[in-house]
């Protein structure tokens, strides 16, 4: 796999074991059924998950850059099992049980079901008792809780393509912030760094302000650089696509809207992280290992943000051509439904 010239961005640490973690991650996949054969390795590839996490990452150890890759990683599969064009697609019965049985992970006892469990089920409990290890019970719930919506909400944009729901630009990132799964990237990065948000910090307004913010930039900057893509697999949940058709303007001048709505809540999500959050927790009864955390997972997304916005403008998914069929169609899940 050759990395694109663009990534990581000039002057960016990246990881110095992500050849490691690559293979690895392909490995893991291999393990679980999910890649079978080297045609859809040789796809899965071109997602740079494995980049993407050693950017975010840069000093993590190999073990930790395996589980931020693998994090990574099973959240674009499971997009673009539950996306449009997918078998599941047309097949919601099926989609509403893979939803409902990695929902199972997160029950003290999860039910063993009647036969084998599929690979997108069994690299999730893999991955989940991974990540928890070590982490107090509040954060489990905390980041189980972020699991949960990202895996519920993917099913329900589902079943709101299959009734042809027209959303507003509101409901739309209402839905987004339930189905991003951007959330748990921020919660990996504490897993990483042996840190925790404190419950105090995470129960008040100003926090879940500031996470609100941190998840509306980072989908506003993915649809920017991917309605092209989704418009051509026939998916209509796109801020530019949504805009386009509410405020009847032209692509370009939706476009343009689009990248200043972009602009203005980034900055709003910097005046928050960096001037409203210090401020609060200077009023806050928390110890100095707690106040730098909080710090740092304020850094963490605006980091996330940044390898977002690159990734977009890297992946070749984003780049090709989108009426090319071979662009947006996910060929290496062949592997995955042609098993099951």
């Amino acid at each position: 796999m050759t990395i694109p010239d663009t990534f990581p961005a000039h002057g960016e640490r990246i990881n110095p074991h992500l050849s490691h973690a690559r293979a690895q991650n392909v490995a893991w996949l291999r393990k679980h059924g999910i890649l079978l054969t080297q045609p859809g390795v040789d796809h899965f590839l071109g997602l740079l998950s494995a980049e993407t996490a050693a950017a975010l990452c840069p000093d993590a150890c190999t073990g930790d850059l395996r589980l931020a890759t693998d994090a990574a990683t099973w959240m674009i599969i499971l997009d673009d099992v539950l996306g449009a064009g997918s078998p599941y697609d047309g097949d919601h019965l099926a989609a509403g049980q893979i939803c409902t049985t990695l929902l199972e992970t997160f029950m003290p006892a999860p039910s063993p079901g009647l036969g084998p469990l599929p690979p997108l089920v069994t690299s999730f409990r893999d991955l989940w008792k991974r990540e928890r290890a070590g982490m107090s019970q509040a954060w489990c719930a905390r980041a189980g809780l972020h699991w949960r919506e990202f895996i519920q909400g993917t099913t329900e944009e589902l079943h709101l393509r299959a009734m042809g729901t027209q959303l507003t630009m509101e409901q739309y990132l209402q839905c987004r912030r339930r189905s991003s799964g951007i959330a748990c990237i921020a919660d990996v990065d504490e897993r990483l760094g042996g840190y925790e948000l404190p419950e105090q910090v995470w129960a008040r307004d100003f926090y879940r302000d500031l996470h609100r913010l941190f998840v509306d930039t980072t989908v506003i900057c993915n649809d920017l650089y991917g309605y092209a893509w989704e418009e051509a697999r026939g998916e209509s949940a796109n801020c530019v696509l949504l805009l386009e058709h509410e405020l009847g303007l032209p692509r370009t001048d939706t476009v343009a809207h689009v990248e200043a709505l972009r602009e203005s809540t980034l900055q709003r999500f910097r005046t928050t992280g960096y001037h409203d959050v210090p401020a609060h927790l200077a009023q806050l009864n928390l110890q100095p290992e707690q106040h730098a955390g909080v710090l740092r997972h304020v850094d963490s997304m605006h980091k996330v943000i940044g390898c977002i916005y690159r990734y977009t403008q890297t992946a070749p998914r984003y780049r090709e051509a989108p009426k090319r069929h071979e662009t947006w169609q996910p060929r290496y899940l062949t592997d995955l439904f042609e098993q099951t």
